[in-house]
């Protein structure tokens, strides 16, 4: 599959395909398109190596960003001297502009976009959502700075297969960390986290 792929892709690349780490998305089937990811492969594995060296297992390897199941997804991300613009987009993947570039974009190519605004870049996406008429401009979202992160590990995305694909019994370990971490982790599980604190309370003062 990974010869194949390089094959494919051979004429759509910047760089040999051979030099590349290629990745296919979750949702993969037989006779449908498909995203596939392509990162430099000695850059990513030099951070593998460091983060090994660090003694730090690394579980899984996600895209900072991905093209969600469908529509667009707009993050600004970053502060003014280096923030960066990203569109998620279904049909068209991920692409990116400084802030500075953007701002030379024509008024209403934000129009009626839900954009996801870290705090850095909060003063500029107000400007933004003003624009030259008050319907023109994105409609604005403040999020915590990184919170991006946190939803790419919650995702389905995994770049670490081929060569760097772990074995069967590792994966199976992974997937019961995962399912533990969102246990442990998720804001959606709160509820039951302290309904079984609560549970284990009434047990001891009940033993007791």
């Amino acid at each position: 599959l990974q010869a194949a792929l390089q094959g494919l892709l051979e004429d759509r690349l910047l760089q040999d395909p051979a030099q590349l780490h290629l990745a296919l998305a979750p949702t993969t089937a037989s006779g449908q398109a498909v995203w596939v990811a392509a990162c430099d492969k000695a850059w990513l594995q030099a951070h593998l190596r460091a983060l090994q060296d660090a003694g730090l297992q690394v579980q899984r390897i996600v895209p900072e960003l991905s093209p969600p199941d469908a529509g667009q997804q707009w993050h600004a991300l970053g502060d003014n001297a280096s923030g960066w613009l990203w569109c998620c987009d279904a049909e068209r993947g991920v692409s990116g502009w400084p802030v500075a570039a953007a701002a030379q974009m024509p008024a209403d190519w934000l129009a009626q976009a839900q954009l996801l605004t870290e705090p850095g870049l909060a003063h500029w996406a107000q400007a933004q959502e003003q624009g030259p008429t008050q319907a023109s401009g994105p409609h604005m979202q403040l999020v915590d700075t990184a919170a991006h992160w946190q939803t790419a590990a919650r995702g389905t995305w995994n770049l670490a297969q081929f060569e760097l694909q772990s074995n069967a019994h590792t994966r199976r370990l992974q997937g019961l960390q995962r399912l533990l971490d969102t246990l442990w982790r998720s804001p959606m599980w709160r509820p039951a986290r302290w309904g079984l604190v609560a549970l284990l309370l009434a047990q001891l003062l009940g033993v007791q």
